[in-house]
C-alpha cells in the first residue's frame, strides 16, 4: 500500500493508474468477506487515485483486441468519473 500511497504526490502526471496483479497472489484476491479489488479500490478513492486492475488472466485472452479494447474502456470511465467527481459534469 505504500506504492500506492505514494502516487498521491505524482497524481498530477497521470489520469490512471494500472495495477497489475500477478496470479501467485490468487490467494488473496477473495475471501469469505474479503475482497482485494473493493479493498484496493476503497483504499485509493481518498486519495484521488484512479486505478484500474489488471489480472493475468486478462493477457491470456485470444483476442488481443478484445482486452485493449475493454481495457481502455475502463481506463476512460476511472479517469471521466475522477474528473466528474474533480470539477463537475
Amino acid at each position: 500500500m505504500n506504492a500506492i500511497a505514494q502516487l498521491k504526490v505524482q497524481r498530477s502526471n497521470f489520469d490512471v493508474a494500472l495495477i497489475y496483479l500477478p496470479e501467485s497472489w490468487a490467494a488473496c484476491f477473495e475471501g469469505e468477506s474479503f475482497d482485494f479489488h473493493d479493498y484496493l479500490k476503497a483504499f485509493c478513492a481518498p486519495l484521488n487515485i484512479p486505478i484500474q486492475i489488471i489480472r493475468q488472466s486478462s493477457f491470456e485472452r485470444t483476442c488481443r483486441a478484445n482486452v485493449m479494447w475493454g481495457l481502455s474502456v475502463r481506463a476512460l470511465r476511472e479517469s471521466r468519473r475522477r474528473s466528474v467527481e474533480a470539477y463537475g459534469p
